[in-house]
């Protein structure tokens, strides 16, 4: 397949250098975490990776107010209470807590602390399901997909999209064993620690694990606390991925049936079956006047007719292209930084 684009055939697609630009994009969990918060322009990067670990320590550090000086707990049941709030888990207050016998000020408190941990909750998890879904994306592109594989008549889009569909079904598959992995050792651990029947640690297990928290059945002892302080936050992290990618399955099969469809009114074949007759209507869309369009003209019709990208993203293209040339029709890199200079930055 030709590959070259511009003006008498001036590039190529860059299969390298793509290659090489993938290396550096997030590819795990925590490269994504980071990368996350690096989003914005590097005026505020400094802003960002200062101002959110700033941010949970002060919230770390009034939920230690709150259960030290206003709730008067140990640091352990402080240290508990903090784990199954930030996780959603809420199994109820320590156990040697009552509802009735607090005073007006720390029912109050509660309830400020209560909403505090929820927003916590719900900072940290919409990171790690934006990170998931990225790192996810990344390690797939990172995957070479040889071109030799590709049949002839079919859209490489589609293919490339039901690629993807199988990639994350088969990572869904891995972190769901992770996720019963986790639940056996979280029964064998509590029962041990609480002298639970099975029956008993399993459904304190799926109440953390999904961090429901019905609160019926909570650790007393000091290991049992301290064990779910760790557990409960590891399963959270853990359940979050999963969300994660789960997600993200729905929306691309959706994607991959209607850009299937729109591919076939273009004369690509599904993955079954000769090639269907392209639609005359979508084909005539694409040439809204008389004039001869270029190569490279037609080929971004095409891709604004399946929605691969927008038109405003191709209106401010032109913009740029308009705004350089000077009403040139072609343009190269000399002339391009000349105007960028002549153009200055107060221009409207």
């Amino acid at each position: 397949m030709d590959k070259t684009y511009g003006s008498q055939g001036a590039y190529t697609l860059l299969d390298d250098q793509d290659a090489l630009t993938q290396q550096q994009k997030p590819q795990t969990l925590w490269q994504s975490l980071r990368a996350f918060f690096l989003k914005g322009s590097h005026k505020y990067e400094h802003r960002l990776l200062c101002g959110a670990p700033i941010v949970l320590l002060i919230c770390i550090a009034y939920a230690y107010y709150f259960g030290l000086v206003t709730m008067r707990w140990t640091v352990l049941e402080t240290s508990y209470m903090f784990a199954i709030s930030v996780t959603t888990v809420g199994y109820g207050l320590p156990s040697e807590s009552d509802l009735d016998d607090l005073d007006s000020l720390q029912k109050w408190s509660l309830v400020g602390y209560s909403f505090a941990m929820v927003i916590l909750a719900g900072c940290v998890l919409a990171a790690i399901v934006a990170a998931v879904h990225e790192a996810a994306e990344n390690e797939f592109d990172s995957v070479p997909h040889e071109e030799e594989t590709h049949r002839q008549g079919r859209s490489r889009a589609v293919e490339a999209g039901r690629r993807r569909a199988i990639f994350l079904r088969q990572r869904v598959r891995r972190q769901l064993l992770e996720i019963l992995i986790l639940a056996f050792v979280g029964v064998f651990a509590i029962s041990f620690l609480e002298q639970w029947g099975f029956a008993d640690a399993s459904i304190w297990v799926a109440e953390t694990v999904t961090s429901l928290g019905f609160g019926e059945i909570q650790a007393e002892s000091t290991g049992g606390m301290v064990f779910t302080i760790f557990y409960s936050l590891i399963a959270t992290l853990l359940f979050a991925r999963v969300i994660g990618v789960i997600s993200a399955y729905p929306g691309l099969e959706l994607e991959n049936a209607s850009l299937s469809e729109a591919c076939a009114k273009l004369g690509f074949a599904h993955d079954k079956g000769p090639r269907p007759a392209m639609d005359e209507d979508v084909i005539a869309a694409l040439f809204p006047s008389s004039a001869s369009l270029a190569r490279g003209d037609v080929a971004l019709r095409v891709l604004l007719e399946l929605g691969r990208v927008e038109k405003a993203d191709v209106l401010d293209a032109y913009e740029v292209f308009d705004r350089l040339s000077g009403g040139m029709k072609e343009l190269n890199s000399e002339a391009a930084v000349r105007a960028a200079r002549g153009l200055g930055a107060s221009e409207v």
